[in-house]
């Protein structure tokens, strides 16, 4: 459940952080929007958004300028779960950073997972 310091439900975008190898790795930062509506005892289509090449970094914030973050900002709200990982890898050939079988590929799905 996505829950604050207070233990009440949060929504719309929440920063959060990924930490590799159970701690012993690098922190990843993305994002989760949380719909208004969001019921934890409801299942709610999730969606696993993977940005352009232009957001890639680490930064934690480039990946939600555009894109499926800006139409939800624009729209005041979208009808599911969506996971904003980030793409560390700038030196990759752009069409194999995200492969499912890429560092940042396999981070986001750990991350879905998550």
């Amino acid at each position: 459940m996505l829950v604050d310091e207070g233990s009440r439900l949060v929504l719309g975008f929440l920063t959060k952080e990924f930490v590799v190898d159970r701690g012993n790795g690098p922190t990843l930062h993305y994002a989760v929007y949380v719909p208004p509506g969001y019921q934890s005892a409801e299942k709610w289509p999730v969606v696993l958004y993977l940005h352009g090449a232009g957001a890639s970094g680490a930064d934690g914030k480039a990946h939600l300028g555009d894109g499926l973050a800006s139409v939800i900002r624009t729209e005041g709200s979208f009808p599911a779960i969506v996971v904003f990982p980030q793409c560390e890898d700038t030196e990759a050939p752009l069409l194999s950073r995200w492969r499912a079988d890429s560092t940042d590929g396999q981070r986001a799905l750990r991350i879905l997972a998550a």
